[in-house]
């Protein structure tokens, strides 16, 4: 009864390849996992902010998605579906168990806050028959929820990542599996406040963020694309005109960040803060990051989730749902396809397979693609899909570190920049019709 609400595969054949060296990176989690009493957490590689630049930390792991232990539960509940295990599932209890001991520390969000923590406790309550796990991530979205007060949203409390268009896709979900007209209606309450948040101008709409920048940000993760996003959520929930009028004026604002010369969308983050510009004005305020014009910047168009294409490329997928829908569209989508195929021609001396910003975030946006498109891999990109995997399982039997999101250091177990997301993606290579991509979030799929 409990697997029927969450679509999951039924039937993979424990020969599969794929499979196998999912399952190997599931156990060696099981096995560098470090316990304390009945919880369970891991260390590993991450970024850590320090002055003007962020430099590599050897820690222990936070408890969202994007780098903790509810990340890390989503891939283990998904092996232990497929391949129940004891020492898997009390690795996954224990992780879990410490995620919910901090999600009262964390703010709003998906990636980064205790929306996420109880989306992956919901997910994982479904894939293992555990209603307890239900109970408890439904009891914290619904207290979240009620505590949102959209007088107190600030910047930084907009995106997909950390923010309203993480959190809005989520409630309507929710609304609907938990028959909660609350939350449909605090989802509505946000998508207006997100309304009221955003910034147009000649070139569109936009938001503003507290990262660094030359320009109101573009991409999924921080930008205009996971709103565009949510906004596609509430018009479907809603048929209110108004957020697909937003939406369409946020398309324009990125396509007027696309550069023809290099065929790719424009990164307006600022890499590195020049410290004497960042010090205080003549009145004693801090300069307002955006105002750092462009002798600090270092403007560039990438192929990733989280900043640039690959990003933009699941957004212009969602737009396929919509009225938005148009040849150009298409062409974007076919584009990003393009760039995510030359990232897995990479030599195998490659950097990062994460899932962020690595060569899983390309393979998933493939896998994607051809799921929307209800095509199969062998009509589109089967020999990148395929070489790719092949490396993955061949890496896996290596005994070498994975090469993960934190650049020339060692394994990172979390999902978005480690070995869980590596695991997921191996996952849907077979399965991407009955597994969701870890980097979407919609309130059909959530």
């Amino acid at each position: 009864m409990l697997k029927s609400l969450l679509e999951a595969p039924k039937a993979i054949s424990p020969e599969d390849g794929y499979f196998l060296a999912a399952q190997q990176i599931a156990f060696t989690l099981c096995r560098d996992a470090v316990w304390a009493d009945e919880h369970c957490n891991w260390l590993g590689w991450s970024m850590v902010p320090l002055g003007p630049k962020n430099l590599p930390v050897y820690s222990n792991c936070e408890a969202n998605i994007y780098c903790g232990t509810a990340g890390i539960s989503i891939f283990l509940a998904h092996i232990q579906n497929l391949a129940p295990d004891d020492v898997i599932f009390d690795t996954l209890s224990g992780a879990l168990k410490h995620a919910i001991h901090y999600a009262d520390f964390y703010g709003i969000g998906y990636f980064t806050g205790k929306e996420g923590i109880a989306s992956a406790l919901i997910t994982a309550g479904y894939l293992c028959e555990q209603p307890a796990w239900i109970d408890t991530g439904r009891d914290i979205i619904v207290k979240s929820a009620k505590e949102i007060d959209p007088a107190s949203i600030g910047h930084k409390q907009l995106d997909m990542i950390g923010g309203l268009a993480g959190v809005i896709p989520l409630y309507l979900h929710y609304a609907k599996l938990f028959d909660l007209k609350f939350l449909h209606n605090k989802a509505v309450e946000l998508g207006k406040c997100l309304i009221a948040k955003s910034h147009q101008d000649v070139s569109g709409i936009s938001w503003p963020s507290e990262m660094p920048r030359t320009a109101n940000l573009t991409g999924y993760a921080h930008g205009t694309s996971g709103i565009l996003s949510a906004l596609i959520d509430l018009h479907k929930a809603t048929n209110d005109p108004v957020y697909l009028d937003v939406a369409a004026k946020t398309l324009a604002y990125e396509r007027n960040s696309f550069d023809t010369a290099s065929q790719r969308w424009q990164d307006f983050r600022i890499k590195e803060i020049d410290p004497a510009l960042a010090s205080p004005t003549a009145n004693g305020t801090p300069a307002a990051p955006h105002i750092m014009q462009a002798e600090v910047s270092d403007v560039s168009q990438p192929v990733a989730w989280c900043h640039g294409a690959l990003g933009i490329g699941y957004a212009r997928l969602r737009c396929l749902e919509t009225p938005l829908e148009t040849t150009k569209c298409r062409d974007e989508i076919e584009l990003v396809r393009k760039l995510a195929q030359g990232l897995l021609k990479t030599p195998r001396t490659a950097g990062d397979f994460g899932l962020c910003h690595g060569l899983c975030g390309a393979a998933d946006f493939l896998l994607e693609t051809d799921r929307c498109f209800k095509t199969t891999a062998s009509e589109t990109a089967k020999d990148s899909i395929a070489d790719f995997g092949n490396l993955i399982r061949e890496w896996s039997h290596s005994g070498l570190p994975w090469p993960c999101g934190v650049d020339d250091q060692g394994d990172n177990p979390t999902l978005l920049q480690g070995t869980a997301g590596i695991g997921m993606t191996l996952l849907r290579m077979t399965n991407s019709d009955k597994i969701s991509s870890p980097l979407v979030i919609s309130a059909a799929s959530s």
